[in-house]
Formats: C-alpha cells, sequence, structure tokens
C-alpha cells in the first residue's frame, strides 16, 4: 500500500514491493512519474475510500493480486532495473555530449 496523497522523491519502497511480486494498491501520486497502468500492474486510487475498496478487492480475489503482483513484478524488471536506469542514463549523457560537439 501507499497512500500518498503529497509529495516528492523516488518510489523505491514502491518499486522494490513490485520487484517482489507483492500486489500494489497506490494513490496516483504514488505512483507518480513511474508508468504505472491501474488495473494492469497495480491498483491505482485516490480518495480514501476508493483506496480501501481497492485492497479489500486484493483481498477478496487472491488469484487477482497472485496475477497483478506477477504482472507488477514483470514490469519492474522491465522498465525499472537498475541496467535500465543505466541505460537511459547512458542514452541522455550521449544525447548531451553529442549536442555538445
Amino acid at each position: 500500500m501507499c497512500p500518498l496523497r503529497s509529495g516528492s522523491g523516488t518510489r523505491f519502497k514502491l518499486l522494490e514491493a513490485l520487484s517482489c511480486g507483492c500486489p500494489v494498491v497506490s494513490t496516483t501520486i504514488g505512483a507518480e512519474g513511474l508508468g504505472a497502468m491501474d488495473g494492469v500492474n497495480m491498483l491505482l486510487r485516490d480518495t480514501p475510500q476508493r483506496f480501501a475498496d481497492g485492497v479489500i478487492h486484493l483481498l477478496k480475489h487472491p488469484e487477482l493480486a497472485r496475477n497483478m503482483g506477477m504482472a507488477g513484478r514483470e514490469w519492474v524488471v522491465a522498465k525499472h532495473s537498475w541496467s535500465m536506469s543505466a541505460q537511459i542514463l547512458r542514452e541522455a549523457y550521449s544525447a548531451i555530449m553529442n549536442t555538445m560537439i
């Protein structure tokens, strides 16, 4: 669960939970900048009632929770691994260097 309603910074705890295959319910602010897809790799719920309903829904539907957890893990490995982050940085640095020359 990631019920953030304000804040900034990196979302390492959220990514760590996803990488472990845990199903996640978050606010859109909690998942900001990650490119998460509601209902695919996590549930995004912005009001306290909808957030609680999302948690209860996953608890009542363990197979859905398992599938969402696996989808979240696959998504993190594909899009947010350290090697992927390094590749994005390399490409950004290359682009900067090419424009400076």
